[in-house]
């Protein structure tokens, strides 16, 4: 397969490279911030899913000297999922200060690390998507984003919300989330099980990329200067 065809299969590639460059453009306008760490984030994800590509499509490219893992690339992303939660919850944990969350950021990320060390320990990480480790960090960020989401619109002039680009971050994490968690347990199941691979999940689950990353498209096009964290 050339690279045209694998663009043509993966188009997302496309909007993952349009993404991370617009983020440098834009960074002017947020490098004194938290948000400083997106192209970072960006930049990652994009090797991430070149290499995941890779993998995918070259048989000579892999991370296992097995032929049974050949085309396996979850290592790639389990720790791609890991860095992505550590730096949302960052990002969260500096911007909400309208609500008392200190002991609750101190126990999700708690809950996090142990529950992660225990889905590597239980289901090998090289191999099997960390569901369980994503379930909970899942829910530590969505619980974040609606914490910030409510706080900005009780705090904020509504004409200016649509210009601040981690509106648009957290509309698109949150849906992103709630969409990713089935689909995510249904592929640990492919792996662990052998159980059929569904036709719907490929779908779904591109709809959830290009809703993420098209909401920190958006954001980062139309954004003003971003604000600072208050203080607490």
């Amino acid at each position: 397969m050339n690279f045209r065809s694998i663009l043509l299969d993966n188009p997302f590639m496309i909007l993952y490279a349009g993404l991370l460059i617009l983020s440098l453009i834009r960074y002017r306008k947020y490098f004194d911030t938290p948000l400083r760490v997106l192209p970072v984030l960006l930049t990652y994800m994009l090797l991430t899913e070149t290499f995941g590509l890779l993998i995918k499509y070259s048989p000579d490219f892999s991370l296992f000297m097995t032929d049974f893992h050949q085309n396996n690339n979850w290592f790639l992303y389990n720790v791609y999922g890991l860095l992505e939660f550590l730096v949302f919850f960052w990002i969260y944990s500096r911007y909400v200060t309208a609500f008392r969350i200190r002991y609750f950021v101190n126990i999700g990320l708690l809950a996090v690390l142990v529950v992660s060390l225990w889905n590597a320990w239980a289901y090998d990480f090289m191999t099997l998507s960390q569901v369980y480790s994503y379930w909970v960090s899942g829910t530590v960020t969505t619980v974040l984003c609606i914490l910030y989401l409510l706080q900005e619109w009780t705090t904020t002039s509504r004409k200016y919300l649509i210009y601040n680009p981690l509106i648009w971050i957290s509309i698109g994490l949150l849906i992103f989330t709630l969409i990713y968690i089935p689909i995510d347990y249904h592929r640990f199941l492919v792996v662990r099980d052998g159980i059929a691979y569904k036709a719907w999940t490929r779908p779904i689950h591109l709809s959830g990329i290009y809703i993420f990353y098209g909401c920190i498209f958006m954001g980062l096009l139309i954004m003003d200067e971003m604000k600072r964290p208050a203080r607490k």
